[in-house]
């Protein structure tokens, strides 16, 4: 069982793979630099992720549109997507629109904005592995 942790930072991919592993240590962490290689690694691998993680700003395949791809696919639309990210607005469409309302309304479980605390990010998780019946 893992988690698919999509950002280009890799001290927010350390912090989430921590608050992972504090929560429950049998969950294995991947990471993806962008949202184009994680839709590609997810598309050729037998094991999906039981959550996604995703920053909104990122190079050549952003969150939102990480998002999208997800949520229309079959085989990921059910997969949990928790949002972290500073990116207060995503360009869609040439527009600016807020990245919260936007990966809310395209179908992502939980947002949370940059930066947060340790604690605050392991309280999401605690609640979304409760929810899809990943504790311990």
């Amino acid at each position: 069982m893992h988690v698919l942790i999509v950002d280009p930072d890799p001290d927010d991919v350390e912090l989430f793979c921590e608050a992972v592993l504090q929560i429950n240590p049998k969950i294995g962490c991947v990471f993806s630099q962008n949202g184009k290689v994680a839709f590609d690694l997810l598309q050729t691998t037998t094991e999906k992720p039981k959550i996604i993680f995703t920053d909104i700003d990122m190079p050549e395949m952003d969150g939102v549109e990480l998002i999208e791809c997800l949520k229309k696919h079959q085989s990921f639309k059910n997969i949990p997507i928790i949002v972290y990210t500073a990116s207060e607005f995503a360009i869609k469409l040439n527009k600016m629109v807020p990245s919260r309302e936007k990966s809310l309304e395209l179908g992502a479980s939980h947002f949370i904005s940059k930066p947060a605390t340790f604690g605050e990010i392991v309280d999401v998780l605690k609640l979304t592995f409760q929810a899809y019946g990943m504790e311990k």
